[in-house]
């Protein structure tokens, strides 16, 4: 691992200032958010990005959090406007996350975390956007000092999202998991704790595809239920979450990934704290699947540390920018840390962006839509007196001409028995490298629509379930450059037949024992693909993709119970059995 230390002459910090800028946007209609967390999306459909922050605010003026509110912020061509306040059911110490849960088109929310309303009983929010407003449908057990990630898992076109943190239990104690939401056509099936096996305090869980196999893995970092620092890989074995690395942990930072050296697959930088309490900031490269540390980056900033991503001086290339603390609380800092190609090494730069120090965010997003990333960042100004949290938005008045990349060619779909396979050539950009570009995927039941599915994917390729979907469908994609700019739509794609099933088969399966106990076995010379298990009030309770001809229903209750079975190769299979 390379230790790079790059000194900043009085000459380069000069031209920096005077080539490389960004200007504070004064006055703002944002409230000083404590401990808060901003995300970013388009609401109301109307081109320009909103601003959604939960988070405590000071209102009695003595630079101390009294209230905990949550306020979605409406973008009116560059100019932000209050829309709506969340006085109840609000949420600070976490994190929230937009997500079109119902393929509406419209972006809804999740929000999870404590409220000094009540600081022991952590909840998470579901938050519906009715178009006019959003509108709480769904009040849940929630965790604290963790973060939420939204991902489509089970291939299914629905999103679905995680929970990852601490949740206390009464006459239990704190418990350190991560709590897995799939979303189904009927809605959002009941939590699961043993998709993701672990939960972390003090870290992330970030999901994306490591290897480019088309399934979604897992890295978490943070403190154990032993207060240990860990940092673990996991590999998506067809919905089997493995381990596939342990890394030294850390805890008390951020993590945050794309495709630094353009070689077709996803990198990581990581700041956080080793069990010695020695800050790092580390860059880890991608070969196969396999993450290495290339560079440790010199600094020392990196306490309750924030990261976001994207091409800040418009080369074309993922650099990154961090807030946090010094080893002193007074050494607060923003940090923009450019990418440089020829090196393979990011080098710290000056941009006259005020420091703001950590606990707080930051995220990198175009807020004048002039395909330039703008700066939102809050957090704590310890130099000031008092410490005040302070919310500042700074605009990129760099000479960038940045143009939206082209949409994706040759795209091709292959049908098979259980899944379609969507396939398309990278885009092109006039600064991004190809292989660096993502793609926003969208599949709809009739020309034009987003209806089945809507988000974003890192590979020029991906795969839907076959049973989820129409006989036709109609699909599309857009290439997303490193500063989050989209290009207009390919040519629209059309998909038919798919309703016609040509399996025949019977599996000839036979479940044993049955009254069961504790395993439950599959006798049956077909290849299973998949089981459900639901109980007599129609919920799923036990569901996945396998090919084991085993389920354990040790953690079920006594009682009765269906049983439904899907082959690759053969008509699937539904049967009542007993747990005793």
């Amino acid at each position: 691992m390379k230790k790079i230390c790059i000194p900043l002459t009085i000459a380069a910090l000069a031209f920096a200032n005077a080539q490389q800028k960004f200007e504070e946007v004064t006055p703002t209609s944002f409230k000083a958010f404590y401990y808060g967390k901003a995300s970013i999306g388009d609401v109301n459909n109307d081109g320009f990005k909103d601003v959604f922050f939960t988070g405590t605010v000071d209102e009695d003026g003595d630079n101390y959090p009294d209230i905990t509110k949550n306020e979605l912020y409406k973008n009116d061509n560059g100019t932000f406007v209050p829309l709506q306040l969340f006085p109840e059911n609000a949420v600070h110490f976490s994190d929230n996350k937009f997500i079109d849960f119902d393929n509406d088109g419209l972006l809804d929310l999740v929000t999870t975390g404590l409220s000094y309303n009540d600081v022991v009983n952590y909840r998470t929010y579901r938050w519906k956007n009715t178009g006019t407003k959003f509108e709480l449908q769904d009040n849940l057990d929630g965790r604290t000092f963790g973060n939420i990630e939204v991902f489509d898992l089970n291939h299914d076109g629905l999103l679905d999202y995680a929970v990852n943190g601490l949740r206390f239990i009464e006459n239990v104690g704190f418990e350190y998991k991560t709590d897995v939401y799939l979303n189904s056509k009927t809605g959002f099936l009941d939590k699961r704790k043993d998709i993701i096996p672990e939960g972390r305090q003090y870290g992330k869980l970030r999901v994306f595809d490591i290897d480019n196999d088309g399934y979604l893995d897992a890295v978490l970092f943070g403190l154990n239920e032993n207060t240990e620092e860990k940092f673990t890989i996991y590999k998506n074995n067809k919905g089997t979450f493995e381990i596939s690395q342990e890394l030294d942990g850390f805890q008390n930072g951020d993590l945050n990934y794309a495709d630094f050296d353009s070689d077709g697959d996803l990198d990581f930088v990581i700041s956080s704290l080793d069990k010695e309490g020695k800050h790092h900031l580390i860059y880890f490269k991608n070969n196969g699947g396999i993450f290495t540390p290339h560079q440790e980056i010199n600094s020392d900033h990196l306490n309750d540390s924030s990261i976001d991503i994207g091409d800040i001086n418009g080369d074309g290339y993922y650099d990154f920018i961090a807030i946090g603390s010094g080893k002193n609380s007074a050494n607060n800092v923003t940090s923009v840390f450019i990418y440089n190609p020829t090196t393979d090494n990011f080098e710290e730069q000056y941009f006259d962006i005020d420091p703001v120090g950590g606990n707080g965010g930051i995220n990198l997003f175009d807020f004048n839509n002039d395909n330039n990333l703008d700066v939102l960042l809050y957090g704590f100004d310890w130099k000031i007196s008092g410490y005040p949290y302070v919310t500042k938005l700074f605009k990129n008045v760099q000479s960038i001409t940045n143009k939206a990349p082209e949409p994706p060619t040759y795209l091709s779909a292959t049908v098979s028995a259980d899944k379609v396979t969507f396939e398309w050539s990278s885009g092109n950009d006039d600064k991004t490298p190809s292989k660096a570009l993502q793609y926003e995927f969208i599949v709809g039941s009739a020309p034009g629509k987003s209806d089945i599915a809507k988000y974003t994917v890192t590979t020029p390729h991906w795969f839907l379930q076959k049973e989820n979907l129409p006989n036709t469908i109609y699909w599309r994609v857009k290439s997303i450059d490193a500063s989050k700019v989209l290009s207009n739509d390919s040519e629209e794609q059309v998909v038919s037949n798919l309703s016609v099933n040509n399996i025949t088969k019977e599996s000839g399966a036979v479940l044993y024992p049955n009254p069961v106990k504790d395993v439950l076995n599959i006798r049956t010379e077909a290849k299973v693909k998949s089981y459900r298990i639901i109980n007599t009030s129609g919920q799923v309770v036990l569901s996945k993709t396998t090919d084991k001809k085993s389920i354990n229903l040790s953690g079920l209750s006594k009682g009765l119970y269906i049983v439904e079975i899907t082959f690759e190769d053969a008509k699937p299979l539904s049967a009542k059995i007993i747990v005793n």
